[in-house]
Formats: structure tokens, sequence, C-alpha cells
């Protein structure tokens, strides 16, 4: 009941500091578990991946995002709308995917040809890898959660180690990976969304196993240059931690992502690394697929045989789409050369006001805006929604801390005419 107490609070506060009257419950959704509803283990032999992803009310990596979020008609979870409608030459293909690679089992690891093709485009892109350190899995909450569990489940209270703000689905992947594991948070908000290893470095424990990042960073949109990730080697480096990166949104950026890692790789080479991407976000919102990529032999193997459920028939249609995508990819990352103009337009709204941006935001799909005269963003979003019908998510959503409330929304970039509207209603509290 997390996300329900969470926000019980928010509207408290918000009531007792008087920045709002009153609040509908109706936005308010509370937090059950996908398991106890069902009255399932996490354990539990089934294809649970197929359910849960199939089904975003039944994700419990979602849940708490749908509690906070539930009321977003205009601007905060549109971001299918980049890739909702699929053109008929891609229909097609995926068609004839299908035929070539058939529905028989593809292997642990995905089809053998796509895993050959897949190495060579993310080469081509820079990152220079080799299909046997490959494995398709079926988009990155799974691969990252399988990561996570091959990696934490024979410690008895392993940490993982991440910047704030961050991805709230990733604390429940680090839960559902082991039920002793701690998510261990440093606060990004005192380094202008930016990574600082000497902050880091003070919680660092003998329980500390993994160091999670996320570049291009959701929701601030940072991404990580080589500097700050030959930093990250060094410190994964001199205490023994597993580097592990979310790539969720490599291919939306304005920086080449897989150059960057690369070089930093040339700089500080090491092998206890493990980077999560997908290509689903360019292609499909309905079509799941993503990469794993780790140049350490042992941990490959033991997320494809040793931790997961039965994923035979997902790996078949992630195959499928991983080897559709690489085909149109040129095609499918023009639709994303939108969200940078509509970036522009907040930019510029931000001129006008004469507000400084909080974050250098260079890739995803999201923008990270200040409140009016450092408002709670909780208490901002509310008034966004009742007013004006749009829907934000309160950076209250992104820390640990659930009583921290920073002046802070997410919004998503991904429509034009919802952007304009959300602009100009924003625009009318200053």
């Amino acid at each position: 009941m997390i996300g329900h107490n969470f926000a019980q609070h928010s509207i408290k506060s918000a009531l007792k500091r008087g920045f709002i009257n009153d609040v509908s419950s109706k936005h308010v959704m509370p937090s059950i578990s996908y398991f106890q509803k069902n009255q399932l283990s996490p354990d539990s032999n089934q294809d649970l991946w197929a359910k849960k992803l199939a089904s975003p009310i039944v994700n419990p990596l979602r849940q708490r995002f749908l509690a906070l979020a539930q009321h977003k008609p205009t601007v905060s979870v549109e971001e299918g709308s980049i890739r909702s409608e699929l053109n008929s030459i891609i229909k097609q293909d995926i068609s004839q995917a299908i035929q070539m690679i058939g529905t028989g089992y593809p292997g642990p690891y995905g089809d053998l040809a796509v895993l050959n093709k897949c190495a060579q485009h993310l080469t081509h892109k820079g990152l220079f890898v080799s299909d046997d350190e490959l494995l398709i899995n079926n988009g990155v909450s799974d691969g990252l959660s399988r990561t996570l569990r091959s990696l934490l489940q024979t410690d008895q209270y392993p940490e993982v180690l991440t910047f704030s703000p961050f991805f709230k689905p990733q604390a429940s992947m680090v839960n559902l990976a082991h039920p002793q594991a701690k998510l261990v948070v440093s606060d990004g908000q005192k380094n202008y969304f930016r990574p600082s290893f000497n902050d880091l470095n003070h919680k660092i424990t003998s329980n500390s196993r993994v160091l999670l990042l996320t570049t291009p960073h959701n929701p601030t949109g940072v991404v990580y240059n080589v500097k700050e990730l030959t930093q990250a080697i060094q410190f994964c480096k001199a205490h023994h931690l597993y580097l592990v990166i979310d790539a969720t949104y490599f291919d939306m950026s304005q920086t080449n992502c897989y150059g960057d890692l690369q070089q930093a790789l040339n700089n500080e080479p090491y092998s206890h690394i493990a980077v999560i991407g997908t290509n689903s976000k360019l292609l499909s919102a309905a079509i799941r697929s993503g990469w794993l990529w780790t140049p350490d032999a042992a941990l490959r193997d033991h997320i494809a045989h040793g931790v997961t459920v039965d994923l035979a028939g997902v790996s078949v249609m992630a195959s499928i789409a991983m080897s559709v995508t690489i085909d149109h990819f040129i095609e499918l990352k023009m639709a994303y050369t939108q969200t940078i103009d509509i970036k522009n337009l907040w930019y510029q709204c931000f001129d006008e006001l004469r507000i400084q941006a909080p974050a250098f935001c260079q890739g995803g799909l999201y923008l990270t805006i200040p409140t009016p005269n450092q408002m709670p963003g909780s208490v901002f979003a509310q008034l966004l929604r009742d007013q004006y019908d749009l829907g934000v998510v309160p950076f209250q959503y992104f820390v640990q801390d659930e009583f921290d409330d920073p002046p802070f929304i997410r919004v998503a970039c991904v429509n034009q005419p919802s952007t304009q509207y959300a602009i100009q209603s924003y625009k009318k509290f200053f």
C-alpha cells in the first residue's frame, strides 16, 4: 500500500499548506499486488511475464506508476503515440519474419540468425559486440529483472546502488529479484542530475553488489558522457561491483550512446558489465523486444538457463520484432526526431519566462519541468489535472523518500498539439 499512503500524504500536505482546497479521491488508486490478488508467488512456474507485459494493469512493475498517474489524458504517458500505427510494409515484414523464423523454440538466447543480425547492428552503431555475447529478451523490464535476479540471488542482503531520481519500477525489479535486496540511492538533484561518484562512495557497504545506471535518464533526459561512464567503470572496479546499464533510450538520444560506452570501455576495460536495451520503443507499444549484452559468458548462461520462467514463446516474438526493427531502424528512428522539436518548444517557453532548465536533456521521451515558486511537484500536478485536465508525473514518484516532494514534474514530449496546450497552461501560473 505504499502508493496509496504516498498519495494520501501528498494530499494532506497540500491541504495543510494551502496549495489546494479539496482533492477528489478518484485520482488515487491503491496499489494492489498482482501476486496477492491472484494468490501466486513471485516464483510461480507459469508464464507470468507474458501476462504481466501483455497488460499494464496486471504488471506489478508498473502498479505504483499507475497508482500515481492514473488520470493521464494528455501529457503524461502518451508516448505510444510516437509509434501507435505501423505502416503496411512493416506489418508485412513482421508476417514474413514469422514465416522465416517459425514458431518453434529458438533456443535460450534467441534465434541464432537474429543474434548475429543484432550483433552487426550494435557494432555498426559503435558498441563492438559478438553474437555469443547477446541474449534476446522481452524488452528491458524482462532483461533487467532477470539480470538482477541472477546477480543478487546468492547473497543474503544484497544492495543495488543508483542515482535519484530513478524510474520507480526498477525498485520493484530489485525487490522481485531478491526479497531482502535493498536499493541504495544517491541524490542526483545536488549535481544538476549528473552522477556524483564522490557522494556514492559514502553509500558503499560490504553488501554492495551492483551499480545500476540509466542513460539516457528517465525522467530527466540526461545522457551520461564518456567521462562519467569511465568513472562508473572505475568505481565498479574499485568496489568490486557489477555495472548494469538500463539502455532503454539508447536509440532516442542526440548523442551516440553506443559509441560513448565503447569509448569508456576502451579507456577502462571491464567484463563485469551488462547492458540491456530495446528496439521496441521505436516500433510499437504492443510488440516488445530487447537485447542484453554482456562479455561475461557465465552471467549470460545463468540468465538464459538459471533464473528464467518459461520464455520460449516470448523469445520467438521478441526475435521476430528484433529482426524487423533492425531492418527498419532508420525509418523508425526518424519518428523520434519530433520529440526533439517538441522539447525545443519547452525550451522556448523557459526562455520567455526566464527560467533555467533544471537538467541538460539530450535523450529520452521526457523532460523535467520546474514548478512555479518552488511548489511541490505533486501539488502542481494536481492543479494541472484539476484545472486543465493535464496528466503529468510529479518528481515525488522518482525519489526514494516517499515524503520528499521536489519542485519538478515530468512531461512526455511526443505530441505537439498536446505540448502546445500544456505550455499555454503552464504559462498561466507565471
